[in-house]
């Protein structure tokens, strides 16, 4: 499940969301594609990271993985202006 951030509406006239993850989950059953993605789900547990090093290396990871999708998201709407 996610929190949505913020919604950009782009220079091509597509929608471009940025949202907050807030809980893991599995996709059970796809029921509908059009207009819109919907889907019945099943919660995921969380399990927590065993240690500090492995939490600091996702919370890295996740911070570059980040940092590209925006500069990727900046490169695509210049080219696009």
């Amino acid at each position: 499940m996610a929190r949505i951030l913020k919604i950009l509406k782009m220079p091509d006239g597509s929608i471009t969301a940025i949202l907050q993850g807030r809980s893991r989950f599995n996709m059970v059953q796809m029921d509908a594609v059009d207009p819109y993605m919907i889907a019945r789900v099943k919660p995921r547990n969380y399990i927590p990271a065993e240690s500090k090093i492995e939490f600091e290396a996702i919370i890295g990871s996740i911070r570059d993985l980040a940092e590209k999708i925006i500069n990727f998201l900046l490169i695509f709407h210049q080219k696009q202006s």
